[in-house]
């Protein structure tokens, strides 16, 4: 979405894993602290404190991935006023096909510290933060074969950052504390075909439900399983079809 359609139609506010490295211990960095961050956020937004020239939004989008989708989950049923519609990535609320065991044995985490991240001052993270061991983990957790290229994940293993340990716990626990949002507004729920962490590694016949039940007081809810891509579908081949179908159905519901 280019900068003169945020000035003429709305504002699109991506709001991702809002981070706390440095600022929070490791046990304190839980979805909870998160979604009260971006409440307060996404209200400074909605008011024009922080879009500058581009003046008061019109309308503001909540955009998230994977832990993120679940803050702007929780943003949702906290203050439904807050934004004008939802879009979620990589996300699942289909709890009977997410395997924990399976998902803690491909993700290998170890402690940040120890580990070679990119982020200045990593060394220290306290034991709270945690981030996967390696290139194989993530691949094994992340990503899709053949639908990737090797020198894209060589990219992202050397931009990977440290996370809370908290914050992959409390993603699932989230939900359950708000399980039927009276947001009405637009929700897109876009998830990878092959998405690990919350379809088990195959998406097909699991996202819809009960997903469109917790939404609906949505006046425009989709589900949409991208093809060809696993848990974070901006790094795979497929990634432009991943954007045209989020601005699309932003388009359709006057965003």
């Amino acid at each position: 979405m280019s900068r003169s359609t945020l000035a003429t139609i709305s504002s699109l506010v991506v709001i991702l894993s809002l981070t706390t490295l440095q600022f929070v211990q490791g046990e304190g960095a839980q979805l909870s602290q998160q979604i009260s961050i971006a409440f307060e956020l996404a209200t400074n937004i909605r008011a024009g404190h922080y879009t500058a020239s581009l003046g008061i939004p019109d309308k503001i989008a909540l955009m998230g991935h994977s832990f993120g989708s679940a803050i702007s989950h929780g943003v949702a049923a906290i203050a439904p006023q807050v934004a004008d519609a939802i879009i979620l990535t990589g996300y699942g609320l289909n709890f009977s096909v997410i395997n924990f065991q399976v998902i803690e044995e491909a993700w290998n985490f170890r402690i940040a510290s120890g580990l070679n991240l990119a982020e200045p001052n990593a060394t220290q993270l306290d034991a709270g933060y945690v981030s996967w061991v390696d290139l194989y983990a993530n691949i094994n957790t992340f990503f899709k074969a053949p639908y990737y290229d090797l020198a894209t994940v060589e990219y992202v293993e050397s931009h990977k950052t440290g996370f809370a340990i908290v914050e992959a716990l409390t993603t699932e626990v989230g939900p359950l504390q708000f399980p039927f949002p009276k947001f009405t507004g637009p929700v897109l729920l876009i998830t990878g075909e092959y998405d690990f962490l919350f379809c088990d590694g195959y998406c097909v016949d699991v996202l819809q439900e009960p997903a469109a039940q917790v939404f609906g007081a949505s006046r425009a809810f989709k589900a949409y399983i991208q093809p060809g891509t696993g848990h974070v579908m901006n790094f795979h081949h497929n990634a432009t079809g991943y954007y045209q179908v989020v601005t699309n159905f932003l388009e359709v519901n006057g965003l």
